[in-house]
């Protein structure tokens, strides 16, 4: 399932990269890393780790 995933991202950025320009893909993989550090903080307080389950 991740290929099919993958297959679409990397159409995506190319059609970015053809009609927007080479910093249009750099800055949708920034736009999306900040996002998801911005989810992961929201939520690392909800995560819990028992050590004794490891």
């Amino acid at each position: 399932m991740a290929q099919i995933g993958m297959i679409f991202f990397l159409a995506g950025g190319g059609l970015l990269f053809d009609k927007v320009g080479p910093w249009g893909v750099f800055l949708t993989k920034g736009i999306a890393n900040i996002v998801v550090g911005l989810y992961i903080f929201t939520i690392r307080k909800k995560i819990r780790i028992h050590p004794e389950e490891m």
